[in-house]
């Protein structure tokens, strides 16, 4: 059975309610709904083909745009030429699985939508799925109702299944983060970008007694999280869900973590305003937490990583900080190789209260010399380990009119090679002295001294190869690893 057999057979089965639990006592009424959606408004119908149809397809190799309707190439990003479909500039899939003269994918979209029978709130699912494997460039699309929730005061009831679950049963388990795979409420988390929900009614909703005092329109007008937490239990359980959407905290309404409270936070740290005007994340609230502030630069480099910034708050202080990385021209991306600094002073026994240790006159050049030290420390022999492996791995050389590739020969190269890549090679040194892994660097030959791209290998295979910053490699030069990779000779640990 294909899968849009057995999703039409799912939604078919939607059209007998279920009146009995599984030892036939009554549990719930039957209600008046939607068994598919070819039932549903033609606004409805309207809507679920206008945002299904209107994205951009992105050709990670080589930047290409292609409409999303009938894969045609795009110059224009507001009106296919082809098929003149209206397309939304902001919604572009960058996938590096797309090689759109290739496609074999099948995309689904989600939609909620909210409904009002008999005073009775019910949420439809609705799933569509593009599929593009036709070698003819024409897409098939299917649309499927999934799921009716009926949404009651203390619970959410699945009316396909008969599953429920009680908001304070969810919350107890969250809190104990037990798994639990009959949880409904947390069962289904959609992508952003290919999740809808239908907002024509919003103001209906409103005046039900279920939604009336909790500004859902107002916060689901704010955001584009949609899934059963944002749409059911933070506005129906969560006290605070309605002081965040009227204070314009729709971030933090988009997580509403019970546990804390916010409101109290707020007005014990005065810091509502800049909340307000900043829009804070979760994220940002945790990192304010630790390191109050009313500056946004400072929460810009706080928030960046939580596990670094509360470590380094009880070391140092942040805005001299964000003043010493803007003196070495750092990002605050940086910060993890700040991190790894301090660590690596603090294993060497250095003093941190020393402010040119923890501000040193050129940055990058004494990390180095710490990671140095650092891997003699744990191994002094480490360097003699990796060049006598690095000669042993220069059999698996290679050199053509433009490329050069060769391995590490020291943590010294390591170290250079992670400082021009902005990736983590260097922390590959330890295992790549025990042949646990091998390191090549792939280089011009009109410029050997120049990174270009960093390459992972084990077992005889490629296990990952990047450019700067992580980002994939050209056409050229994946051609090129390809042919290299299949007359790899593997060096095993004698």
């Amino acid at each position: 059975m294909s899968i849009y057999d057995k999703m039409k057979k799912r939604s078919d089965d939607m059209m007998n309610q279920l009146k009995y639990d599984k030892d036939f006592n009554e549990i719930y009424e039957e209600i008046d709904c939607f068994s598919s959606v070819f039932e549903m408004d033609e606004k409805v119908r309207n809507f679920i083909e206008e945002k299904s149809s209107s994205f951009i397809i992105e050709d990670f190799t080589d930047e290409k745009k292609y409409c999303s309707n009938c894969l045609s190439p795009l110059n224009d990003l507001k009106v296919c030429p082809n098929c003149n479909q209206k397309l939304n500039p902001k919604k572009i899939l960058y996938e590096s699985i797309w090689n759109v003269k290739h496609i074999k994918d099948v995309l689904s979209f989600s939609f909620f939508m909210f409904d009002i029978k008999d005073s009775k709130v019910l949420l439809y699912l609705i799933t569509k799925y593009l599929d593009y494997t036709n070698p003819y460039y024409c897409r098939k699309q299917e649309s499927f109702l999934m799921e009716t929730y009926e949404i009651q005061k203390d619970k959410v009831v699945n009316l396909k299944t008969g599953e429920q679950e009680y908001y304070q049963d969810y919350e107890d388990k969250a809190i104990k983060k037990e798994e639990d795979s009959s949880r409904i409420l947390s069962k289904n988390f959609y992508n952003p970008d290919l999740t809808f929900l239908y907002k024509e009614n919003l103001e209906l909703l409103e005046k039900t007694n279920l939604y009336r005092y909790t500004n859902i329109a107002t916060f689901l007008n704010n955001t584009n999280q949609y899934n059963l937490l944002t749409l059911v239990f933070y506005p129906l359980y969560c006290p605070q869900f309605e002081f965040l959407v009227k204070m314009g905290l729709y971030h933090l309404a988009e997580s509403c973590p019970y546990k804390i409270n916010y409101k109290k936070d707020a007005l014990e740290r005065d810091l509502l305003k800049f909340w307000k005007k900043e829009n804070i994340t979760e994220k940002e609230y945790l990192a304010l937490k630790m390191v109050p502030t009313k500056k946004k630069e400072i929460l810009n480099f706080i928030s960046y990583d939580l596990t670094v910034t509360k470590y380094l708050s009880k070391i140092i202080s942040f805005p001299r900080l964000i003043n010493y990385f803007k003196s070495q021209k750092l990002k605050k991306e940086e910060i993890e190789s700040y991190f790894d600094y301090i660590k690596y002073s603090e294993k060497l026994k250095l003093n941190l209260k020393d402010h040119h240790i923890l501000y040193p006159d050129s940055f990058k050049e004494t990390f180095n010399k710490r990671l140095c030290e650092f891997y003699l420390l744990i191994d002094e022999h480490i360097n003699e380990k990796i060049k006598s492996l690095a000669e042993t791995l220069s059999i698996n050389s290679y050199e053509d009119d433009t490329y050069l590739i060769f391995p590490a020969t020291s943590v010294e190269s390591l170290i250079e090679e992670s400082s021009q890549m902005s990736n983590c090679v260097r922390s590959y040194a330890k295992k790549y002295s025990e042949n646990e892994l091998q390191i090549y660097f792939m280089r011009e030959k009109k410029n050997p001294t120049k990174s270009l791209v960093t390459i992972h290998v084990e077992n005889k295979k490629i296990y990952e190869a990047y450019e700067k910053f992580n980002t994939p490699v050209s056409k050229e030069r994946e051609k090129i690893l390809k042919e290299w990779e299949s007359h790899l000779i593997p060096i095993l640990n004698s």
